[in-house]
């Protein structure tokens, strides 16, 4: 072992040391918690089970529009998270461990299960932070992350009613007023090759006298969103309409705009390097440059707008629909702080006097601009007596995704699969519910995640409640 650490880290030093390395290497996981911002937090088992959606808004979900039921999810997730609770705690030498910590925030809503053992990337972080880094990085054997690799999530559901003002039988026009959380994330993250290959097994040593890079680029915001939106119904064209003129046929529209109160927003620049000397361990001697620096800007006030559009055509048993979220998208944040972590020494035992060192830094401009890609979806759900198919194509912030699923009704039983691919990577998911009356059911779906450091696939359990 060539682990060293001559004294133990109290006080203001390993605070410094936890609140550096928790923006640089916690960050870091947010390329997996962000692409499941969706999934995670979705709370329809029923969906999700069938495929999932790209729409995590209730409202503007073209498919959502012509719903028959709300679903209320059961935050099982949340008993998981009071039981880690000490994963969040920095005091608790022993237990604090961010990795586990954002693991857990990336999917509140559900319990997943295999988190219970330490991962070779919490096991780094947890070095890093007590002072204790092996020399030989080859050590972390088995913590493999995809790289380079671009990742973004959204989460933007609005809670609310529509108001109709105008009816005409089963035609409407009316209003909708909504409200709910606006959150975001995107990452960029790059790994040297070297350090992959031998994390992977694919060499056996690090390489020596070189310069190992570990570089990510991470941007937030949270914010709440308050709704103002347009619901109608009209006739289908007579083209459109089925043969018996079904009591569903019709041409649905909404539309909405989000006024966005900004709470917070976060870039973060990580930039962590690894010297290494003839024998393929890391120096000892202080480099010229520091190897860890943390570029962070932040702001906690900020204003924006978003547009949703939506419309679904029901002719039969044939819903077609068409979305495009977030057009015009924007936040802009005031008075943004710029501050920089850098860290001089990786092997903190040796020098009792190199630690994370906080600089405040002058900002270019008064305002912060961020604007996210439209998210654009299309698909058709086919609802015969027995059973239901449906399927999506959507192209927004991670490119894109592929959401399909099935569901067979066996007398009070409702058997369901599917899945979706996002990042060229296919996530199964099935499940079941129980109609317990002919208003009331029960959801339960299982699904695959890797919102984890190692990419590990994990199983997950969602299960919802369902009134129509």
């Amino acid at each position: 072992m060539f682990s060293l650490i001559s004294r133990p880290m109290e006080g203001p030093t390993r605070t410094m040391r936890i609140i550096a390395l928790a923006l640089s290497l916690a960050c870091f996981l947010c390329a997996f918690a962000s692409s499941a911002l969706a999934q995670g937090f979705s709370t329809d088992a029923r969906m999700i089970a069938m495929g999932g959606s790209d729409q995590s808004s209730d409202s503007t979900s073209l498919s959502d529009v012509t719903k028959k039921y709300s679903s209320f999810g059961l935050p099982l997730g949340l008993i998981q998270i009071y039981r880690h609770r000490d994963a969040f705690n920095p005091k608790d030498k022993v237990n604090f461990n961010p990795l586990l910590a954002i693991e857990d925030l990336s999917n509140p809503m559900h319990i997943t299960f295999g988190r219970q053992s330490e991962t070779q990337g919490e096991l780094i972080v947890r070095d890093l932070v007590n002072g204790n880094l092996n020399r030989d990085l080859s050590a972390y054997k088995g913590f493999v992350p995809k790289s380079p690799m671009a990742m973004s999530g959204t989460f933007t559901p609005d809670y609310g009613k529509t108001i109709r003002l105008l009816k005409v039988g089963k035609l409407y026009q009316g209003i909708f007023v909504g409200a709910g959380p606006y959150l975001t994330a995107s990452t960029y993250l790059d790994i040297d090759p070297s350090l992959l290959s031998n994390w992977s097994g694919s060499s056996l040593g690090i390489p020596a006298n070189a310069s190992l890079h570990f570089d990510n680029l991470t941007q937030s915001q949270a914010a709440l969103s308050i709704t103002g939106g347009y619901r109608g119904r009209y006739a289908a064209p007579k083209a459109l309409r089925s043969e018996n003129g079904g009591d569903n046929d019709g041409v649905f529209v909404s539309v909405n705009y989000h006024y966005i109160h900004g709470f917070h927003y976060d870039s973060d620049i990580s930039n962590a390097r690894f010297d290494t000397d003839t024998a393929g361990l890391i120096a000892l001697s202080i480099p010229a440059q520091p190897p860890v620096v943390v570029d962070r800007t932040w702001s906690n006030s900020g204003k924006g707008r978003a547009v949703d559009f939506g419309t679904s055509v029901v002719t039969g048993p044939w819903d077609f629909h068409v979305t495009a979220n977030g057009v015009g998208n924007q936040i802009v944040w005031d008075n943004p702080t710029h501050q920089q972590y850098t860290l001089s020494f990786l092997l903190d035992g040796l020098s009792s006097g190199m630690d994370f060192v906080k600089t405040s830094l002058p900002v270019t401009a008064s305002t912060i601009t961020v604007k996210l890609p439209v998210q654009y979806a299309g698909g058709a759900e086919y609802n015969a007596k027995k059973w239901t198919g449906r399927g999506q194509l959507a192209r927004g912030v991670n490119g894109r995704e592929y959401h399909f699923g099935g569901e067979y009704h066996f007398g009070p039983l409702d058997l369901r699969g599917g899945g979706r691919v996002v990042h060229q990577v296919f996530n199964p998911m099935g499940g079941a519910g129980l109609n317990l009356t002919k208003h009331f059911g029960v959801d339960a779906a299982v699904f695959t995640t890797i919102s984890n450091a190692q990419q590990d696939r994990r199983a997950s359990v969602a299960i919802s409640l369902r009134v129509q």
